[in-house]
């Protein structure tokens, strides 16, 4: 009873390791297991970050310096969501999240107000070096487990959607080989754990009856849409056909043997979260030179997570969504062709300038 009038939506995540895969930077508050060095001992903590979101104002959360202990954690959580209850914006619903009160405070003074509701001081972080976007995880495939003999398989399900068929198949090879265990991940992927060394080629075979993939293109394994026109009310544009669209012509015109992700989102709530994609898709509504208005995107790029986290530039804005496949070969073709030695999509698109990119584009 004492958190049930929170200001609107609040977002926590919990990561044990140390690639964090729970995006801590967009969540409003994360925690994430670190170690550090206590009289020639190792312990692990949490370091906590505060203030992330997107939506149609996005922030990166930000770090506080304070390393919790696990048996703290709770009460950690709780003086922060104290904090938001108490201090939350609450005359407008648009400022009603956790992302506002941090932006206006800034990390220093969350952390002394955290430590008055605590009643008493955290230790220090430690200094650890966070995962860069290149590190950041992306779980498609099969791998071992920390348990001897246990394999974990994660699918790849472009969009997130299966049908009724594949659904039951999943449950069905959960209950079967998984020890009724099968979870999720944030790019819309299934992950089927516990699966007896032994049993691989049985699950294996299962899966790919059921139109499950685990060794797919890097086009497949970063694509993230939501919902779209199909079964949303706010959105402008459908997300999912277009993915699909997109990665199969990508796939037929491109060797690509590097991460990219193409997050496309239909609204401004960003729910495909575009903000952070090595491509972000934006949906709108263009008008043609006809008068004819069409669905269209915003293509915008050099979004991604981890230490040098940062959110995607509008490059070329009301896109006709028939073209946005075409645009996206022609920038990816002069990545390739221009890039330099060892040089990231992110850090490509770093180093030019909005006009350049717009070329590239070859709208």
């Amino acid at each position: 009873k004492d958190f049930s009038d929170l200001p609107r939506k609040y977002k926590m995540c919990i990561t044990g390791e140390t690639n964090p895969s729970t995006q801590p930077e967009i969540n409003d508050v994360a925690f994430y297991a670190v170690t550090r060095e206590v009289n020639g001992e190792k312990e692990v903590g949490f370091h906590v970050r505060v203030g992330g979101g997107l939506s149609t104002q996005p922030h990166l959360s930000q770090k506080l310096d304070i390393f919790v202990k696990p048996e703290q954690l709770v009460d950690v959580a709780r003086g922060i969501t104290e904090i938001f209850r108490d201090d939350g914006y609450r005359k407008s619903r648009n400022h009603a999240r956790l992302k506002f009160l941090v932006a206006d405070w800034g990390a220093e003074k969350f952390k002394e107000v955290l430590i008055q509701h605590l009643g008493w001081t955290p230790d220090p972080a430690t200094d650890w070096q966070e995962p860069s976007s290149l590190d950041y995880p992306n779980y498609t495939g099969i791998h071992p487990q920390k348990q001897a003999g246990k394999f974990w398989v994660c699918v790849s399900v472009l969009t997130g959607r299966v049908n009724s068929a594949q659904l039951l198949a999943a449950a069905e090879i959960s209950e079967k080989y998984c020890e009724g265990s099968v979870r999720t991940t944030h790019n819309q992927n299934i992950i089927f754990p516990n699966v007896d060394e032994a049993q691989l080629p049985e699950v294996k075979a299962a899966l790919k009856a059921a139109g499950f993939e685990w060794e797919v293109s890097e086009f497949k394994r970063g694509g993230v849409s939501c919902t779209g026109t199909e079964f949303c009310n706010l959105a402008l544009t459908e997300t999912k056909g277009r993915l699909k669209e997109v990665v199969a012509y990508l796939e037929s015109k491109l060797l690509w043997d590097e991460p990219i992700r193409i997050h496309i989102t239909g609204c401004p709530n960003s729910c495909g979260q575009h903000y952070i994609g090595d491509v972000g898709l934006y949906g709108c509504k263009a008008r043609l030179n006809d008068g004819t208005q069409v669905e269209a995107y915003d293509v915008c790029l050099g979004g991604r997570l981890g230490s040098d986290a940062k959110f995607v530039r509008p490059i070329h804005k009301k896109v006709p969504a028939t073209l946005v496949k075409y645009a996206l070969e022609n920038v990816l073709r002069n990545y390739k062709a221009h890039k330099s030695e060892g040089e990231s999509f992110g850090q490509f698109v770093d180093r030019h300038t909005n006009d350049q990119l717009a070329e590239y584009l070859g709208l």
